[in-house]
């Protein structure tokens, strides 16, 4: 009975021994797919991280690149305002001078036409006395 119980005994573990292999064989391979799936999404990751990189690095050029673009246009402009203020104070300055030659012109022809003005003035007079002075002379010989 002693070797029935022993042999029922070794059959009990070695049942147990073979579940305990099935078990930790199962486990073996959970842990293996799961790392499996582990090493593709870092694969993955790995793929998207460096695909984020190249983006990254050519976005960065295009950016320096418009900044550069920016910076001389930025240069460009500022240059043109520059000439654009010169010019306008030019202008304005020529347009001082023209104004003060206008005021200028405009102070002699009143001078001139006070001048005319009193010339004719004197004239006129100097006619209306001619003229009485005639009419006398002739109301004098008609008088004859």
């Amino acid at each position: 009975m002693t070797r029935n119980t022993g042999g029922t005994l070794v059959s009990y573990l070695c049942a147990q021994l073979a579940v305990l292999y099935t078990y930790n064989w199962l486990l073996i391979m959970f842990y293996y797919r799961m790392l499996a799936g582990k090493e593709r999404d870092l694969i993955l990751a790995a793929e998207l991280g460096k695909a984020l990189l190249l983006k990254n690095e050519e976005l960065s050029r295009k950016n320096e690149q418009m900044a550069e673009e920016y910076s001389f246009k930025l240069e460009d402009l500022e240059q043109e305002n520059y000439q654009l203020r010169r010019r306008l104070e030019v202008a304005e300055e020529e347009y001082e001078i023209r104004i003060q030659e206008l005021q200028t012109d405009l102070t002699n022809l009143r001078d001139a036409i006070g001048h005319h003005s009193s010339s004719h003035k004197f004239f006129e007079r100097d006619k209306n006395q001619t003229i009485n002075d005639l009419i006398n002379i002739y109301y004098r010989l008609s008088m004859i």
